[in-house]
């Protein structure tokens, strides 16, 4: 309590995929395990750079017995997180309307949307135009979605995998 608000916000961008790479090998290689370069990959991809969710799957990758980490044992490791953070997704629908959820399912299946009310967009998914305005701003509101130059995206990383894959 004493320290509430006596710090100021620090930004942090996203890391270069060549540092991370240099910087995750390294310590993988240290304790004599070998990161495939598709496994890299895939981490990059399903994280998206971001520290928090590149930090917790590398960490989740490294207590893996296996000496040798490919994209399979980043997949299975990712899928286990995803499983352990289930309920807390569940939880979300139970916080949001089924015309959010609908258009927050829509998001996460297409990663990025930059035109929310494009016609093509809306009949793929099924969404009504004036449903979807009130959507965007009760989900932005919530956290649950944020808008990038690149669009739209579900706000937690794992999330919007975890949506994209289940729904």
């Amino acid at each position: 309590r004493p320290f509430y608000q006596s710090t100021e916000f620090l930004f942090m961008d996203r890391t270069n995929e060549e540092a991370y790479a240099k910087f995750i090998s390294h310590h993988f290689s240290a304790y004599q395990k070998k990161l495939k370069t598709e496994a890299l990959e895939s981490i990059f991809e399903y994280t998206r750079l971001h520290t928090f969710y590149v930090q917790l799957l590398c960490h989740k990758l490294f207590t893996q017995t296996e000496k040798e980490i490919s994209h399979e044992v980043v997949s299975r490791t990712l899928h286990d997180i995803l499983i352990e953070n289930e309920t807390y997704y569940y939880g979300y629908k139970n916080l949001i309307t089924e015309q959010q959820w609908n258009l927050l399912k829509a998001i996460a299946k297409e990663k990025f949307v930059l035109k929310i009310n494009q016609k093509d967009f809306l009949n793929k998914y099924d969404l009504s135009a004036s449903s979807v305005q009130r959507s965007i701003k009760a989900l932005e509101e919530r956290e649950l979605i944020v808008l990038e130059t690149a669009g739209y995206r579900v706000y937690d990383v794992f999330f919007g995998l975890w949506m994209s894959f289940l729904f």
